[in-house]
Protein backbone atom coordinates (compact mmCIF):
# COMPACT_ATOMS: atom_id res chain seq x y z
CA UNK A 1 0.00 0.00 0.00
CA UNK A 2 3.22 2.29 0.49
CA UNK A 3 3.68 2.03 -3.48
CA UNK A 4 -0.06 3.38 -4.12
CA UNK A 5 1.49 6.83 -4.72
CA UNK A 6 4.38 6.12 -6.62
CA UNK A 7 1.55 3.98 -9.34
CA UNK A 8 -0.96 7.46 -8.72
CA UNK A 9 2.02 9.58 -9.74
CA UNK A 10 3.31 7.34 -12.58
CA UNK A 11 -0.31 7.71 -14.40
CA UNK A 12 -0.45 4.65 -15.48
CA UNK A 13 -3.31 1.76 -15.47
CA UNK A 14 -3.22 -0.29 -12.75
CA UNK A 15 -4.64 -3.82 -12.36
CA UNK A 16 -4.99 -4.62 -8.87
CA UNK A 17 -5.61 -8.34 -7.39
CA UNK A 18 -6.40 -9.04 -4.31
CA UNK A 19 -9.08 -9.36 -1.00
CA UNK A 20 -11.80 -6.92 -1.34
CA UNK A 21 -11.78 -6.50 2.51
CA UNK A 22 -8.27 -5.08 2.64
CA UNK A 23 -7.78 -1.44 2.44
CA UNK A 24 -5.51 -0.63 -0.52
CA UNK A 25 -8.22 -2.50 -2.69
CA UNK A 26 -11.14 -0.68 -1.16
CA UNK A 27 -9.37 2.96 -1.84
CA UNK A 28 -8.87 2.16 -5.44
CA UNK A 29 -12.12 0.95 -5.51
CA UNK A 30 -13.53 3.63 -4.11
CA UNK A 31 -11.79 6.09 -5.92
CA UNK A 32 -11.96 4.17 -9.42
CA UNK A 33 -8.70 4.10 -9.73
CA UNK A 34 -7.61 0.71 -11.19
CA UNK A 35 -9.39 -2.73 -12.66
CA UNK A 36 -9.63 -4.86 -9.64
CA UNK A 37 -10.20 -8.78 -9.80
CA UNK A 38 -10.99 -10.11 -6.10
CA UNK A 39 -11.29 -13.71 -7.15
CA UNK A 40 -7.76 -15.48 -9.00
CA UNK A 41 -10.16 -17.58 -11.30
CA UNK A 42 -11.02 -13.88 -12.83
CA UNK A 43 -7.28 -12.57 -13.66
CA UNK A 44 -6.64 -13.76 -17.18
CA UNK A 45 -10.31 -12.83 -18.46
CA UNK A 46 -9.98 -9.13 -16.90
CA UNK A 47 -6.71 -8.74 -18.55
CA UNK A 48 -7.93 -10.37 -21.45
CA UNK A 49 -10.80 -7.23 -21.47
CA UNK A 50 -8.49 -4.75 -20.15
CA UNK A 51 -5.50 -5.09 -22.73
CA UNK A 52 -8.22 -5.53 -25.33
CA UNK A 53 -9.68 -2.06 -24.36
CA UNK A 54 -6.58 0.45 -25.05
CA UNK A 55 -9.42 2.95 -24.80
CA UNK A 56 -10.07 2.11 -21.21
CA UNK A 57 -6.15 1.94 -20.54
CA UNK A 58 -5.48 4.94 -21.27
CA UNK A 59 -8.74 6.32 -19.53
CA UNK A 60 -7.80 4.82 -16.50
CA UNK A 61 -4.05 6.14 -16.40
CA UNK A 62 -5.51 9.49 -16.64
CA UNK A 63 -7.98 9.55 -14.30
CA UNK A 64 -5.60 7.88 -11.76
CA UNK A 65 -2.93 11.01 -12.49
CA UNK A 66 -5.42 13.34 -12.41
CA UNK A 67 -6.66 11.73 -8.55
CA UNK A 68 -3.14 11.88 -7.81
CA UNK A 69 -2.50 15.34 -8.94
CA UNK A 70 -5.58 16.57 -6.54
CA UNK A 71 -4.81 14.41 -3.74
CA UNK A 72 -1.22 12.78 -3.19
CA UNK A 73 0.28 16.00 -4.13
CA UNK A 74 3.54 17.07 -1.88
CA UNK A 75 1.67 20.68 -0.78
CA UNK A 76 -1.48 18.47 0.05
CA UNK A 77 0.08 16.45 2.38
CA UNK A 78 2.19 18.57 3.95
CA UNK A 79 -0.95 20.24 4.76
CA UNK A 80 -2.87 17.57 5.41
CA UNK A 81 -0.30 16.98 7.77
CA UNK A 82 -0.10 20.22 9.35
CA UNK A 83 -3.67 20.35 9.99
CA UNK A 84 -3.44 16.68 12.05
CA UNK A 85 -0.43 18.06 13.96
CA UNK A 86 -2.07 21.55 15.09
CA UNK A 87 -5.53 19.25 15.66
CA UNK A 88 -3.88 17.48 18.73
Amino acid sequence: STKLTDYFSMGKCIFAVGPSDIAPIEYMFEHKLAEIVTNKKDIFSSLKKLTNNPERIQELGDHVYRFACENHSEEIIREKFSQSINNT
